[in-house]
């Protein structure tokens, strides 16, 4: 073969990424050779799908420069007169295995999750950037056991957890389970979640964690509240995000209220939810009231 392929293990039980080729593997010039992983060809070629090809040669390949790669990626169509751009293809995503026996780290590229992923105690999952989860009904992601959840994107190569179908409660969302856990999440879209037909559903659902720092979150489109923070031993800060189109309020918290102050701050945003406000959950004593938290509008 003169392609090598470059397998990429998260120890997903053999599933693989698109292949790719090397310099070494093909000549200039020389049609068939598969894409490279930036998606160019060698020569004046283009990459007409996985296959590097003359200019021109396939139906909807684009006759210049600047073919995106990654997953879903689809070559432009043709400069013609008047022609219609090609249906896009469907988008092919790996699956994810059930069972992670170490720390993994997931990376760019789209994966089918259709079960909760297990680990082991005190293991640690990464999400690279521009990794895409999308996940069946009854299927999300849950953290206990002094886990850590690490999922750093960038605002050009963002992470997105979404449904496999596109419909508020398609699957279950994001949940720390004991105060143990660390999350560091920034660049990442959570959607579609809050299934399970839980009272306390949210798309993102953080119990207790030790440690919690979320930055440019955006929840969306989920099922009841897109957050749900219980405040107990924790510290969680939430930064420069925005909670939207979630059908109930656009969050809950819940717990110790004096861990509150810090929370949050102007920088996130709520609208077009069910009610743009955070619902208060918080204990309070007799004589105490909720402190002052400056850009949150708690329900009335």
């Amino acid at each position: 073969m003169r392609a090598s392929l470059w397998i990429l293990g998260v120890l997903v039980g053999g599933c693989t990424a698109q292949a790719a080729s090397d310099d070494s593997s093909c000549r200039d010039g020389d049609l068939g050779c598969l894409c490279y992983g930036n998606g160019t060809c060698n020569a004046d070629l283009v990459c007409a799908g996985t296959r590097c090809e003359a200019s021109g040669a396939a139906p909807g390949a684009d006759s210049g420069a600047g073919v995106g790669s990654g997953p879903g990626a689809q070559p432009g169509a043709d400069a013609g007169a008047g022609q219609p751009d090609a249906a896009p293809e469907e988008e092919s995503c790996s699956l994810l295995a059930p069972t992670f026996t170490q720390s993994t780290t997931i990376p760019k590229g789209c994966w089918l999750v259709q079960a909760t992923p297990s680990m082991p105690k005190d293991a640690v999952l990464t999400l690279g950037p521009g990794a895409k989860l999308k996940f069946t009904a009854g299927a999300g992601l849950r953290f206990g056991d002094d886990q850590t959840f690490r999922a750093v994107g960038t605002a050009a190569d963002p992470i997105l957890l979404t449904g496999e179908k596109a419909t508020p409660g398609a699957w279950i969302g994001v949940q720390t389970l004991s105060n143990g856990v660390r999350v560091e999440m920034e660049h990442v879209t959570i959607e579609y979640a809050g299934g399970g037909g839980d009272a306390e559903a949210a798309g993102l659902q953080l119990e207790g964690p030790e440690r919690a720092q979320l930055s440019h979150i955006t929840l969306r489109q989920n099922s009841n509240w897109g957050f749900n923070f219980y405040l107990y031993y924790s510290a969680v800060v939430m930064r420069d995000s925005l909670v939207t189109g979630n059908s109930a309020a656009g969050g809950h918290v819940a717990g110790d209220w004096s861990e509150l102050p810090g929370v949050f701050d102007e920088t996130t945003q709520f609208h077009g939810n069910g009610q743009d406000c955070v619902v208060d959950g918080l204990w309070y004593e007799p004589d105490e009231q909720r402190p002052a938290t400056p850009g949150v509008p708690f329900c009335p």
